[in-house]
């Protein structure tokens, strides 16, 4: 049996960890994630496997019985919960909350492209926001973080020959 460890040094890590499910396994009760954070951390991850084991989930999705239950898009998909304001956006999408919940649903389906996946995994993965520069800085400032234009690693080397030198340090 492989088994994967999480270490939740993020806040969302932590709540993960928290909605936890046990499960019998050899005798043994076993935490496991909640099937929703185990997506999210597939999508996040984008691995060949983890993509692989997202179509699989994909697959089975109607059987699976997923909840979503700490977001928005519980109530959004026509299960209200007290705790959740109407969202304006979510409201104007239609006139009864059932025409509401499909076009939501419908959204959901087909409003991420492939890029846009691919640039949040990846600004995930290296501890940045996606979106424009400003709402990087705004973030940034709120955060007291830098979000955007450095990256790791050593500097790139420099051609000493494109240096330009000043005409006062110019041997003659």
């Amino acid at each position: 049996v492989v088994v994967d460890f999480l270490l939740a040094d993020s806040s969302y890590l932590q709540s993960a960890l928290a909605r936890k499910q046990q499960i019998p396994l050899r005798g043994q009760l076993v935490p496991i994630l909640a099937l929703e954070d185990l997506i999210l951390l597939k999508m996040l991850a984008g691995r060949l496997q983890d993509q692989a084991d997202l179509e699989k989930i994909e697959a089975r999705r109607s059987e699976l019985q997923i909840d979503w239950a700490y977001s928005y898009h519980r109530r959004a998909v026509g299960r209200p919960d007290d705790l959740l304001d109407e969202d304006p956006w979510y409201v104007s999408l239609g006139n009864t909350a059932q025409e509401r919940a499909q076009v939501y649903s419908d959204w959901l389906e087909t409003s991420v492209s492939g890029k846009e996946w691919d640039q949040i995994r990846k600004a995930t993965q290296q501890g940045r926001v996606v979106g424009s520069g400003s709402f990087q800085d705004e973030i940034g400032s709120r955060i007291g973080r830098r979000l955007k234009g450095e990256t790791r690693g050593r500097p790139k080397r420099v051609d000493r020959s494109e240096i330009a030198l000043c005409p006062q340090f110019t041997a003659v």
